[in-house]
């Protein structure tokens, strides 16, 4: 497999980069997540652990810091302005996370000062918005989308405003139009005609996210759920930022069905190569 291949959901974040070439970025995500935001296009990206420790007395409930990292002495080092908070990855300390993400967001042109402007001053890009997702534990995980329920929660009691962000990811539109995209792409380079293309699949186990998406979509999309994961637990409630009138809108979509159940992955392979395209994709519905 090729790393052309494979498909996150900050994958469209790319585009971007461009936007953002001359500011610093506010990395945000456990892990790799700051190479990940520099190969999107992120010349300036600033991971938040870093930036933590330039300046420790943004958080003071802090008092592990990971091994090789040594904070700078409180109030040392100036504060440099941000263009875009970039949530790449789940985070691994959240409450310190949120401290810090808050303090970039409501300070003028995002730079941390005496100076609050009370509301929101740069934007936020967030990678996935998955509420839920399975591990190894019997009841599904807390995911990307709590983090952004706990974030909009905090912010609005601080402001008093609403928080506004750009996400990514699952069910988002552009997520499947960007996944057409690499195919086509792909397609082309194996000398495929891309226009041939009859039948895309999306397999997963989220019908607020994989399912919902797939069919929101339509066209060449075959929603498939499968049984694996975290199966059937919906959420019941999303919070909607008020610029966000595609999860307004999702979020009625009466359509969250999808056209193929199958146990597993590995079973709806063998189930299309058994039955054929035909059988496979006649409950799909053409919008």
């Amino acid at each position: 497999i090729q790393p052309v291949q494979v498909i996150m959901s900050y994958s469209p974040m790319r585009h971007l980069a461009e936007r953002h070439a001359h500011e610093n970025v506010l990395v945000v995500g456990l892990g790799d997540s700051l190479n990940v935001a520099k190969y999107l296009g992120f010349t300036n990206a600033v991971g938040i652990l870093s930036y933590q420790a330039q300046h420790p007395e943004l958080v003071p409930f802090k008092f592990e810091w990971p091994a090789g990292t040594v904070p700078s002495a409180p109030n040392a080092v100036p504060h440099i302005p941000f263009g875009a908070i970039v949530v790449v990855n789940d985070s691994a300390d959240a409450f310190n996370d949120f401290q810090v993400m808050l303090d970039v967001a409501i300070s003028p042109f995002g730079c941390i000062g005496e100076q609050v402007s009370g509301m929101q001053t740069v934007p936020i890009y967030w990678q996935a918005d998955d509420l839920l997702w399975a591990a190894q534990a019997k009841l599904p995980r807390l995911g990307g989308g709590a983090f952004r329920e706990m974030f909009a929660s905090t912010f609005l009691a601080v402001t008093g405003r609403e928080l506004e962000v750009t996400c990514f990811g699952k069910p988002r539109a552009i997520a499947y139009a960007y996944a057409e995209r690499m195919l086509e792409k792909e397609a082309a380079r194996l000398g495929w005609d891309p226009k041939a293309m009859r039948t895309i699949a999306m397999v997963g186990d989220n019908l607020e996210t994989d399912i919902i998406g797939a069919n929101a979509r339509g066209k060449k999309w075959l929603s498939v759920h499968v049984m694996t994961g975290i199966g059937g637990a919906p959420a019941a409630c999303r919070t909607i930022s008020p610029n966000d009138l595609e999860l307004k809108w999702l979020s009625e979509f009466p359509h969250k069905a999808p056209h193929y159940i199958a146990p597993t992955l590995d079973h709806f392979v063998r189930e299309a190569l058994a039955f054929g395209e035909d059988t496979i994709t006649m409950n799909r519905i053409k919008f």
